[in-house]
């Protein structure tokens, strides 16, 4: 997939909206990511969605699978309510 002009002024523009919507008053000048470096985001993004079937075949060839007994078992986590204040 080819990365247009538009996709760019997209990513561009979700950012100075994501900074508005946190910004403080009297917060710095919004300075956007220069188009260069959002392009090379978004073809490192799209790369590694074009293709995830092979690297998920590949990583599960380097991996090799354990016995089901000897797999670690999950980790209980419980939540305790604070006492109330009285």
């Amino acid at each position: 997939m080819r990365i247009t002009r538009a996709m760019i002024e997209a990513a561009q523009r979700a950012e100075f909206d994501m900074t508005q919507r946190g910004r403080k008053l009297g917060a710095e000048r919004f300075v956007p990511t220069p188009s260069e470096v959002v392009r090379a985001m978004l073809e490192a993004a799209l790369g590694a969605v074009a293709t995830p079937g092979s690297q998920m075949k590949a990583a599960r060839e380097a991996r090799p699978r354990e016995p089901l007994a000897k797999r670690s078992q999950p980790t209980i986590v419980t939540a305790r309510k604070p006492r109330p204040h009285r």
